[in-house]
């Protein structure tokens, strides 16, 4: 590690190879991954149709650059706006750069904008403006008339957002904060507060997406977001964010950009998790093994909640679980200190599931 940033928590193991739901370190221990990449490996690590595709595509075109059009590149933005019912997508790199780009995006009209306590969007300047944690500390001051108010909470948001208002920008479910649901009637009260504003309903499911058994998880609430920023599961590791919106919000040519945004093979990886997805019917699949994984956690003494296969429970020694669960070779994150967070692959085989949560149960102090 002497030649890495400090910058991560890393857990001092060093991994070599990795399929579906399992990775080998160096000395060929095997883990099985219940952080499933911190929820990139969406079809589970190395998925032989990714991979193909991948590697098809590199024999063809890399990245030919945004100056012109790359045949994958459209057809993802017309397969992404389709899927969440927008009309425009601007392809990023990461889920804080999506959300660089929908922070742009909304400030045409003003500069306020209300987020959440607990809310989490990245870790850049303007993202982390928005961003409520301690990832604040010696980065101050960042963008100026920004509001946080309390997750759901609809009357302290009616009292925040006023014409002056930008854009609300909220996760659909709290990733970082803990993995919090709203009420089934936040959302579409805060899109109502939204349109009697004029402000716009911005959504980061850089975490959500695909994973909660619909495309997207503000398709389980009946809202139509004006701006929906996405990234981990997109292209199943490679880096791939996505910005979708409605038309009459694009930008001008020159207004904003991207190099590497939306290259020709992280565009084919996405495209190809798609196929998966729908051929391997994962929305249903998702929804049952949901079901299977809250009876296993409860069944030893915890308290899920969430939707999908993005799902937390609270413990006082989480961090001390995740670090027997490690030696045992089950790897689990903490977020928010005291949350255990799951997000494995959606193609996780039910023994290997029911197996790690054995030995979750196993490892309570």
């Amino acid at each position: 590690m002497r030649f890495l940033s400090n910058a991560f928590n890393r857990t001092g193991l060093t991994m070599t190879k990795a399929q579906n739901a399992t990775l080998w370190d160096e000395n060929g221990q095997r883990f099985t991954d219940l952080t499933g990449g911190i929820g990139t490996a969406i079809v589970g690590h190395a998925n032989p149709h990714v991979a193909k595709a991948i590697q098809r595509q590199c024999t063809q075109m890399v990245n030919a650059s945004n100056v012109h059009i790359q045949d994958t590149q459209l057809k993802l933005a017309e397969t992404l706006t389709e899927l969440s019912g927008t009309s425009c997508c601007f392809l990023t790199n990461s889920g804080t750069e999506s959300m660089e780009t929908a922070i742009k995006l909304s400030r045409k009209k003003s500069k306020h904008l209300v987020a959440c306590h607990k809310g989490f969007h990245g870790r850049t300047l303007g993202a982390l403006s928005l961003t409520h944690s301690t990832y604040r500390q010696g980065f101050e001051p960042l963008l100026p008339h920004v509001t946080h108010v309390p997750f759901n909470d609809a009357d302290a948001l009616q009292d925040a957002v006023t014409k002056d208002t930008a854009a609300f920008v909220v996760e659909p479910i709290q990733g970082e904060g803990g993995i919090h649901l709203p009420d089934s009637d936040y959302l579409k009260h805060a899109a109502e507060i939204c349109e009697k504003n004029d402000a716009l309903l911005v959504l980061d499911e850089v975490q959500t997406a695909y994973r909660t058994g619909n495309w997207f998880a503000f398709q389980h609430f009946g809202i139509a977001p004006d701006v929906v920023a996405t990234a981990k599961p997109l292209a199943n590791g490679l880096p791939l964010g996505a910005v979708l919106y409605r038309e009459d919000l694009d930008f001008s040519p020159g207004a904003h950009g991207s190099t590497f945004g939306g290259n020709a093979v992280s565009c084919a990886a996405a495209l190809a998790v798609i196929d998966v997805m729908k051929n391997q019917h994962l929305h249903a699949r998702t929804k049952a093994t949901h079901k299977n994984l809250t009876q296993k956690l409860e069944s030893i003494g915890l308290k899920p909640r969430g939707m999908g296969l993005m799902l937390g429970a609270d413990h006082p020694h989480a961090k001390k679980i995740q670090q027997n669960a490690q030696a045992r070779g089950v790897l689990v994150s903490v977020c928010h200190n005291e949350t255990l967070r799951l997000l494995p692959p959606l193609t996780i085989e039910g023994k290997t599931l029911d197996d790690a949560v054995q030995i979750l149960g196993e490892c309570q102090p």
